[in-house]
């Protein structure tokens, strides 16, 4: 963790199901977005018995472009699926009070950081 990813890896060796969405912060003039989420370490495929199973990590996009979101508070979120959708563009889908919500974007690369304690 720590270093740049191709979109492409992220969706592919991670599983964000069931995690859970904490923060979402935009920030349009660097054109990075960056998920706070509680997450689900024990879903992994490398989990091993020993290791946390749940830890805060952010989820920094970059070069983002064409964002959209539901317009809610966030609140512990419950991550349904992190996925490209039919035009390329990433989708954040999130139930909340048994409402889905959607967070849709493009971006060149992502980061994940360990949140600090």
């Amino acid at each position: 963790m720590g270093s740049r990813l191709k979109i492409t890896d992220l969706l592919t060796n991670f599983n964000f199901h069931d995690s859970l969405l904490e923060n979402c912060t935009y920030d349009e003039n660097l054109k990075t977005l960056t998920f706070e989420i509680d997450f689900c370490n024990w879903a992994q495929d490398n989990f091993k018995e020993g290791d946390i199973e749940n830890k805060i990590i952010k989820v920094k996009f970059f070069d983002v472009t064409e964002f959209s979101k539901d317009d809610y508070k966030i609140e512990s979120d419950s991550i349904l699926s992190l996925k490209f959708d039919n035009d390329e563009k990433i989708k954040l889908t999130v139930e909340a009070d048994d409402d889905i919500h959607i967070f849709s974007f493009k971006a060149s690369s992502v980061e994940i950081l360990e949140a600090e304690e």
